[in-house]
């Protein structure tokens, strides 16, 4: 019987291509590498999740929480397409 542990395995090489240029001038990279075409959208969000962070129940695995939150806002958000 052959044993092996984690640290005789190679380790994984990640390619990370160049960013491509965004699909509407509108478009950016947030500070989380995604691309978002609304800026008032992204504040939203990352508002949202500082918010809930602070909540003593907060659990990263709980995204309904963060959907409901940012519903429940009702804030009126300006589409850009």
């Amino acid at each position: 019987m052959i044993m092996a542990s984690l640290k005789d395995a190679p380790n994984a090489k990640y390619y990370y291509p160049p960013k491509i240029t965004v699909p509407l001038p509108s478009c950016f990279y947030n500070p989380s590498g995604y691309v978002c075409c609304n800026l008032q959208l992204n504040n939203l969000i990352e508002d949202t999740f500082q918010e809930i962070k602070n909540i003593q129940e907060y659990s990263g695995c709980n995204i309904a929480k963060m959907a409901n939150t940012i519903q429940v806002g009702k804030v009126p958000l300006r589409s850009n397409f």
